[in-house]
């Protein structure tokens, strides 16, 4: 059986051999400030429903991990703001309705295909509508509301649900406020070829290329993998 999510099958097409290492040394992975920045606000979020306590976590737990993660151990200035945004998001979702169901954190697992089990979390389903929280400092292109993360979502909530959800928005906590993202068939369709490559290469055993240049800056694995060419 094989386990994909979103992320592991981005991975997978940025670099073959990322998304090996990320199956079998998953400790060896290097976060940039910027997904430490990710990893910490949306823990912040999932644990707290007020503004000072969800800023007071976020600082608390920036301390703990950066010294271990992070290149630098100040704490970015954006923190705050990004929750200022999170919860400007929240009430305006939280006014379309008189009668709310929110939850955070919605974990999935789910069989897409006798072999393949697609996995992750939704950050906030609330009526019917599916969110993602994103903390970059610039507001999404049409490039980022395609991205695969978001049909996987579609296809998690119709598995959960057994029906297509409301609405897929792309949550911009900088900015604090939300962009629709698009759902068409061919995103579906996209997916599926995307899936099926991904597990007969790995089937195949044909999973440890390398896709060296530009890519390896960000590469969570960059220690390892230039470790193992060094060899």
């Amino acid at each position: 059986m094989l386990y994909f999510s979103a992320s592991s099958i981005k991975d997978f097409y940025k670099c073959p051999k990322s998304f090996s290492y990320r199956r079998t040394n998953k400790e060896a992975a290097i976060l940039s400030d910027h997904m430490l920045l990710g990893t910490v606000i949306h823990n912040a979020i999932e644990e707290n429903t007020e503004y000072e306590p969800m800023v007071k976590h976020a600082l608390a737990e920036w301390d703990k991990l950066g010294g271990t993660y992070s290149e630098t151990r100040k704490p970015p200035k954006s923190i705050k703001n990004l929750i200022k945004g999170y919860f400007e998001i929240e009430d305006r979702i939280k006014g379309t309705s008189d009668h709310m169901e929110m939850t955070k954190e919605h974990f999935f697992r789910f069989k897409y295909k006798d072999d393949i089990m697609l996995v992750g979390k939704i950050d906030l389903i609330a009526n019917g509508r599916v969110y993602d929280w994103k903390t970059g400092a610039r507001p999404p292109t049409r490039y980022d509301l395609h991205d695969l993360q978001f049909t996987t979502y579609w296809l998690a909530y119709r598995e959960l649900f057994k029906t297509d959800p409301e609405g897929i928005h792309y949550g911009w906590l900088a900015g604090g406020r939300t962009y629709d993202v698009p759902m068409k068939d061919s995103l579906l369709r996209n997916l599926d070829l995307a899936i099926d490559r991904m597990a007969e290469i790995c089937y195949n055993r044909d999973n440890e290329v390398r896709v060296l240049g530009y890519g390896c800056n960000s590469c969570l694995y960059r220690g390892i993998c230039q470790l193992e060419l060094e060899e």
